[in-house]
């Protein structure tokens, strides 16, 4: 790892591994400056051959994932020795000695003939994502999918699934996307270049490979931070790689967490943002415009009709009952679980509130408005204690959201941000 800082695995490499993940891979062949072009011309199977150089900055060792930005790629190489030592002293040449890149190799590969269909550019990656853990991404790719996020109505250029949901199904959701339909030929006036049989078992391997490779996984010394194979191309019923990124680091410290005792219920998201039942820690008698206030007062406003407070002598606030702790709202509700609990509190209070709705499993959701935890000492002893108790309960236990958040907001959803558009922008 000492010698790749950025710990990125050169493409042959990442083909390597992911060739065995059910992606397709085109003929291809890594030389470095002592290869035989003869050798490259035996070993690749193509008439026409792309040469992608192995390039890494000379002042930090870093490897280049854009290609096209440095011109480290180079097209129509005619499949001869010749053609390849041809290829070879171009790069050499572009990133001589003055260059602030270094060549390392050349990896040549079969130029394919793809269709130039829309749709058939895809993304597949698989990443850490710091609050789902091992998460797979599918849906459009190539150099315009940045525009078409930006364009197309949210949720449906690319779809995000979380690998340690164990009871998720995402195979409808596959199967509505844009992308599968258009790759697929299910679209009007689309043409089919990809079985969709091909694509579920597929990003089902990548995620259990970054489930494999991840701190949830306690055998794991090692790390895959990213993995993206952009673009992946739609042909021949099949999905083949054409360029291939991994980030691998050690695991060093990062500690170890069963997914299946403390795994994340996912599908409680949806109390953070659609709740039928509210509990607020924060809200006042005297001041409307407190975020506990501003929050308890927009769920009532948005039709939350199982609304409560905790407040430590008021009996009701805006005409909510209000209880000293959440064992009085548990005692009125009769011991059925709440959707959604909001603290916006001092932190030392907040963090009580946190333990005893952790110790009773009272709600589903919470949400931490109030901000001091990991600002001081005493703040993030406390974090780290309930960090610790929550991911020593059951699946059975709420998603948080915070602290020092300034709320949620969803179409068509409950909003909890309690401060002005133009603070929160």
């Amino acid at each position: 790892m000492s010698e790749r800082p950025d710990g990125l695995l050169d493409e042959h490499e990442v083909y390597s591994i992911i060739g065995d993940l059910g992606f397709s891979i085109a003929s291809h062949f890594y030389a470095d400056k002592k290869t035989d072009p003869a050798e490259v011309v035996a070993k690749v199977n193509a008439d026409k051959l792309v040469a992608k150089g192995v390039v890494r900055y000379r002042k930090d060792n870093l490897l280049v994932t854009h290609k096209t930005d440095i011109g480290a790629i180079q097209f129509n190489i005619p499949k001869t020795e010749e053609g390849v030592d041809k290829a070879f002293k171009v790069f050499e040449e572009r990133f001589g000695e003055q260059s602030p890149y270094k060549l390392e190799g050349v990896l040549f590969v079969e130029q394919m003939k793809m269709s130039g269909d829309f749709g058939t550019e895809l993304l597949v990656s698989g990443y850490q994502d710091p609050f789902f853990g091992p998460t797979v991404c599918y849906g459009l790719g190539g150099t315009t999918v940045e525009y078409l996020k930006k364009v197309m109505l949210p949720n449906h250029a690319q779809v995000f699934m979380p690998a340690l949901f164990h009871n998720a199904d995402y195979s409808k959701i596959l199967r509505d996307l844009p992308a599968s339909l258009l790759a697929e030929g299910r679209a009007r006036g689309t043409k089919k270049h990809l079985d969709h049989e091909i694509v579920e078992p597929t990003l089902k391997n990548v995620s259990q490979l970054i489930s494999e490779y991840s701190q949830y996984n306690k055998k794991a010394k090692y790390i895959i931070d990213e993995l993206e194979v952009n673009p992946t191309v739609a042909l021949k019923g099949k999905l083949w790689a054409l360029d291939g990124v991994m980030r691998v680091s050690e695991r060093g410290t990062l500690p170890y967490f069963d997914s299946r005792t403390c795994g994340k219920p996912l599908d409680r998201v949806e109390c953070l943002t659609n709740p039928k039942s509210v509990v607020v820690a924060g809200a006042s008698t005297k001041n409307a415009g407190n975020p506990g206030s501003v929050i308890l007062k927009q769920a009532k406003e948005f039709g939350v009709t199982e609304t409560y407070a905790l407040h430590p002598s008021a009996k009701e606030i805006f005409g909510t009952p209000a209880f000293k702790d959440l064992r009085g709202v548990m005692h009125a509700r009769k011991g059925e679980k709440f959707d959604l609990l909001s603290i916006g509190i001092p932190a030392q209070a907040a963090g009580k509130v946190v333990k005893l709705a952790f110790d009773l499993n009272c709600c589903k959701a919470i949400q931490v408005v109030s901000g001091g935890f990991g600002e001081t000492e005493h703040g993030s002893k406390m974090q780290q204690q309930l960090h610790d108790q929550l991911f020593s309960m059951s699946n059975d236990r709420p998603v948080v959201n915070g602290p020092n958040t300034v709320g949620n907001l969803k179409k068509d959803g409950l909003n909890t941000v309690f401060v002005s558009r133009e603070r929160s922008n």
